[in-house]
């Protein structure tokens, strides 16, 4: 990893970062409800420069609405590039207990209740998440988004590979992560899971994540 302070650095330090990484976070403060002149200059950089295929995140500290973290985000989504997560923003400095929150290693994701898998992720309950490689990913959609009985022929004809624990992995998959339930809290039709994440690893570096799209305002 490397970090580079914008008001420091050169031009061609910025470009080099930029053409190097495999990802990118960009950070601002918020002075007089604007972004400082060296952080709009490297933001202009990144946009003219930038890979939009690797994923870019935003961060940054204000101290009454945080233009500049909405300006960065803004911007990004405007060339195309995708977020990889919210951005952070942290009012004035982070205290103890959020610095252990940005710290910790975990992940979050909803489960329908109508899918028979809700009832057997209770918390202490280990999974695997299966991270789908664009232009790969349809027929793993097909199968799975609707409601399965689980059952153990459930997965018969998938080529699949181990997790250290022994979960089930797509070998076409992007990515894939291993979990352990720590919270489920009920969020009308859904189950909201938070979990611990205990391993991890790429199988496709080359790969970009597939991101299923909503319509008529019904999940993908």
């Amino acid at each position: 990893m490397e970090s580079l302070n914008c008001e420091h650095a050169s031009s061609e330090q910025v470009v080099k970062a930029i053409h190097s990484c495999g990802g990118l976070l960009i950070g601002s403060p918020t002075l007089g409800g604007h972004a400082p002149t060296p952080i709009v200059s490297a933001l202009g950089t990144v946009l003219a420069e930038g890979d939009r295929s690797r994923p870019v995140g935003v961060f940054g500290s204000f101290g009454w609405s945080g233009e500049a973290i909405d300006l960065l985000a803004s911007k990004l989504r405007d060339g195309c590039f995708r977020l990889a997560f919210d951005p952070i923003r942290i009012q004035f400095s982070p205290d103890p207990g959020r610095l252990e929150q940005l710290e910790e290693q975990g992940a979050s994701l909803s489960v329908a209740r109508d899918q028979p898998l809700a009832g057997e992720l209770e918390v202490g309950e280990a999974f695997a998440l299966n991270l789908l490689a664009l232009g790969r990913e349809t027929q793993h959609l097909r199968s799975f988004q609707r409601p399965l009985p689980l059952s153990p022929g459930l997965l018969d004809g998938l080529d699949l590979q181990e997790s250290p624990a022994g979960q089930p992995l797509l070998s076409d998959a992007l990515a894939w992560l291993e979990a352990r339930v720590s919270k489920k809290v009920a969020c009308g039709d859904h189950w909201l899971l938070v979990a611990e994440v205990l391993a991890g690893g790429v199988l496709d570096a080359d790969g970009i994540t597939a991101v299923p799209q909503r319509r008529s305002g019904q999940p993908a």
